[in-house]
């Protein structure tokens, strides 16, 4: 019986690594999110009221569209050139935040984070009906990576934190124990 095991599992861990290495290097597809000029341009009117009211102290809220989102992100970071991403001074930080803690968990974790910033090279928030989706394309040891985590937005202490409920590594779905971490 213990040879018979043997012989299964000695062809069946390299089997599993290789299948899961495959699944981790083939990156899943991005979302099809249609961006226009005029969401560009609604986001940023929008993003002025805002700040305008926060600093008259009225509190208006910010409500964005998907395709305004994405294409105020789009404009705000710039993420597509050769030195990956270089956020502009009104970055939201919520959203660099959750790309930055998911980019170093994947990096091992001890790595600066300016390191991990100038790996991001894109982002894009699919908003669903009561969470949000993020898809991040990251440098990571010199391969384009993508990166998805699905979850709800929670607001603790003034700061926006990104409860996930599933995510995908490449194309390799995520446990949920690897999430909590």
């Amino acid at each position: 019986l213990f040879r018979t095991i043997f012989r299964i599992a000695r062809w069946a861990v390299p089997a599993l690594a290789l299948l899961t290495l495959f699944l981790v290097l083939k990156n899943s597809p991005p979302p099809e999110i249609a961006v226009t000029p005029d969401a560009v341009k609604h986001a940023e009117e929008k993003v002025r009221a805002f700040r305008s009211a926060a600093h008259y102290g009225t509190g208006a809220p910010l409500i964005l569209e998907e395709a305004e989102l994405n294409g105020w992100l789009g404009e705000n970071l710039a993420l597509s050139g050769p030195r990956g991403f270089s956020p502009s001074d009104h970055t939201p930080e919520s959203i660099v935040g959750v790309v930055n803690d998911a980019a170093t968990a994947l990096a091992g974790g001890d790595t600066e984070l300016d390191e991990v910033r100038s790996t991001v090279r894109d982002v894009k928030i699919e908003l669903l009906e009561d969470s949000l989706r993020v898809y991040a394309v990251v440098d990571l040891y010199g391969k384009n990576q993508s990166l998805e985590l699905e979850g709800r937005l929670r607001s603790e202490g003034g700061h926006l934190t990104l409860e996930p409920s599933s995510g995908k590594l490449g194309s390799l779905p995520l446990s949920s124990a690897v999430l909590r971490a």
